[in-house]
């Protein structure tokens, strides 16, 4: 049995649960209530993350705060709809979850690790490892990059690099603000949430959230360096048989290899002083 063959299955599967949940979350009911109410985001009590709601609600081994924050969930929705959600509601609430959590499962948690056609140039860095650029800060390191004041030859190694280094000196780079077809695109990142990349194609869908409107950085060979999980809702959604238009990306290319890139953008966020961040699964 072919890597193919597999990937081409699981990619049937994934279309027939998107397909059911879309249908589902189409009719203006308590079913579209119930769907949008747990894609809320809250607190988890016990780690102070942000979570969807119906993550909590699958957990099996919920802790006495985490209970209670799922009844007050179930009490809101019949303050505010009047909705039964003590019974048959509720059972509705937690088949509708459980479905849409294995839509996700259907691709992996951990999204890149199966043979996934999308996913078979990925990268492999861990989350840990890759650089951290926050939106306001992306046009000051394109222009430094273009002017050249960052230090491309020998950036300095990860951990090392001081705010000398945003005005050293450097060869200018070229910057090109672009769309690119998902497809086209490649994950640096090995590890990426499933969950949260099916919860963002949920909502793409219901008109909530827009996963391609946001600008990321892309290597000249097509490797990203941020917007994983919105690259992977992307590609959840070019999977769906009623989208028949690949989705794009705002991306800016950074005229330099993944691992030169990676690099120099690490240097960056040490220079900056930001803080990496672990996977969260």
């Amino acid at each position: 049995m072919s890597f193919q063959y597999i990937a081409d299955k699981i990619s049937r599967r994934v279309a027939m649960v998107q397909s059911v949940a879309h249908r589902w979350v189409e009719a203006k009911s308590k079913k579209e209530i119930i769907n949008e109410a747990l894609q809320e985001k809250v607190k988890n009590p016990d780690t102070g993350r942000d979570v969807r709601m119906k993550t909590l609600v699958n957990k099996k081994d919920k802790s006495p705060k985490q209970k209670s924050v799922v009844e007050n969930f179930w009490k809101k929705l019949k303050e505010e709809h009047n909705l039964d959600v003590r019974d048959k509601d509720k059972n509705f609430a937690e088949e509708v979850s459980k479905n849409i959590s294995e839509g996700a499962d259907r691709i992996q948690k951990d999204f890149c690790k199966l043979p996934q056609e999308f996913c078979r140039d990925n990268l492999g860095v861990s989350r840990i490892d890759m650089p951290v650029i926050e939106p306001s800060q992306m046009e000051d390191f394109k222009s430094r990059l273009a002017d050249g004041l960052l230090n491309i030859k020998k950036p300095p190694a990860t951990g090392k690099a001081t705010k000398d280094y945003l005005d050293g000196k450097g060869d200018k780079v070229k910057i090109t603000n672009k769309k690119m077809p998902v497809t086209q695109l490649k994950a640096t990142q090995k590890e990426i949430n499933a969950s949260k990349a099916q919860g963002m194609a949920d909502a793409a869908k219901l008109g909530k959230f827009d996963p391609s409107k946001a600008t990321i950085l892309v290597s000249k060979d097509g490797y990203i360096l941020d917007g994983h999980h919105r690259w992977a809702a992307l590609q959840i959604m070019a999977k769906d048989p009623d989208i028949k238009e690949v989705p794009k990306m705002n991306v800016v290319q950074v005229d330099l290899p993944v691992k030169k890139l990676l690099q120099v953008a690490n240097a960056y966020t040490d220079a900056v002083g930001n803080a990496r961040k672990p996977f969260e699964d």
